[in-house]
């Protein structure tokens, strides 16, 4: 599956248009640093939306039970198929790796 970066000036359209096609979908988040390596954060979680507020400078992975909150990230790729998002990679300005991989697929939003 290909993974593309997504500019900054579109994270926040990209990330409200996939929240609002959001089916029934289930995340696994993990924190990739250098120090500890991959650490998983949650699993199989319900995933309720994805979001960026620019004025915050926060990108949020909103699920059923808690809000993961990424302050000031740097990159955020994601990783679709045709018609799906399946993971967002995040890289905060530690230069943590923030993946969500999602276990059932998003469809895309119309452009």
């Amino acid at each position: 599956m290909p993974t593309r970066r997504i500019e900054k000036s579109q994270w926040q359209p990209y990330f409200d248009a996939v929240s609002r096609e959001l089916p029934a979908a289930h995340v696994d988040v993990e924190i990739d640093t250098p120090e500890l390596g991959a650490q998983p954060e949650m699993s199989h979680i319900r995933l309720d939306g994805l979001s960026y507020d620019p004025r915050d400078d926060a990108f949020s992975i909103v699920t059923e039970k808690i809000e993961h909150r990424i302050a000031a990230p740097r990159q955020i790729s994601v990783r679709e198929d045709e018609t799906s998002l399946t993971a967002v990679e995040v890289i905060d300005a530690d230069e943590k790796k923030h993946v969500a991989r999602l276990t059932e697929a998003l469809k895309l939003p119309e452009e």
